[in-house]
């Protein structure tokens, strides 16, 4: 297998990196990258179907049904400026209307539970071993994520925690994760976001940071991701010390 460190792939080549054998103790002293920031929602936690299928549930009344391939294209965005987007309604409708998505996706996922990421574990891991800082960057809204961390137990890695109810503007404006390198006591240079989605990649741009994107929220579709740094299709054997020295 090629070594990574050799080459950046583009985005119609997702790169694939070995495993972390010995992280150097301190290597945020040895980079310009000293802090991670994460979205949830596809990037942390595998709950695209199941909120994919909330929000079609919830449109069910309005007799709308969102294809996936749109879907996909809103996420990263507040919930309340994708429901203005298929309904005339107010802000204030559009917040119950997201309250009642959220009431379904709490349904399914006590239905049916909720996992991590495959391997994403491992990364958070290998982040704390080299003494970076971590946030995790939403579009969701708090009550989520707390409904979400009850799940699954992955609350403890993040330093900072930004969401819905913390910025005025969704994806692809940049206000979350500018929020995040802030409460992080960095600057945009110094972090590199992971995203699942054009709109993320597309906010993390504008904020003027680096991004790694993982592919597997698009099925195989990566138009609208080009702009990501790197392009993955999975963070199995993800050599994170690694990753960041290729594109840094």
């Amino acid at each position: 297998m090629t070594d990574p460190t050799d080459r950046i792939d583009t985005p119609d080549q997702p790169q694939r990196i070995d495993p972390l054998e010995e992280p150097q103790q301190d290597f945020s002293h040895q980079t310009a990258i000293k802090g991670l920031i994460f979205d949830m929602d596809g990037t942390i936690i595998d709950s695209i179907q199941q909120d994919y299928e909330a929000w079609n549930k919830t449109f069910e009344p309005y007799d709308i049904s969102i294809p996936y391939e749109k879907y996909v294209k809103q996420l990263g965005a507040k919930g309340e400026e994708i429901v203005r987007k298929h309904i005339d309604i107010s802000e204030e409708e559009a917040k119950e209307f997201t309250k009642k998505k959220d009431e379904h996706f709490q349904k399914d996922v006590e239905e049916n539970g909720l996992k991590a990421m495959l391997h994403i574990e491992p990364i958070l891991e290998q982040a704390r071993k080299l003494n970076m800082k971590i946030a995790l960057a939403t579009g969701s809204k708090m009550d989520k994520l707390d409904m979400v961390f009850k799940h699954v137990d992955l609350r403890d890695y993040f330093d900072e925690i930004i969401t819905a109810d913390h910025v005025e503007n969704g994806k692809p404006n940049g206000e979350v994760f500018e929020k995040a390198a802030k409460q992080l006591g960095l600057s945009p240079h110094e972090v590199l976001v992971w995203e699942d989605a054009t709109l993320g990649v597309q906010a993390a741009k504008n904020a003027q940071m680096k991004c790694v994107c993982i592919t597997t929220t698009q099925k195989g579709d990566h138009k609208g991701l080009e702009e990501a740094d790197v392009l993955i299709d999975t963070y199995e054997g993800i050599d994170l010390q690694k990753l960041i020295h290729a594109i840094a």
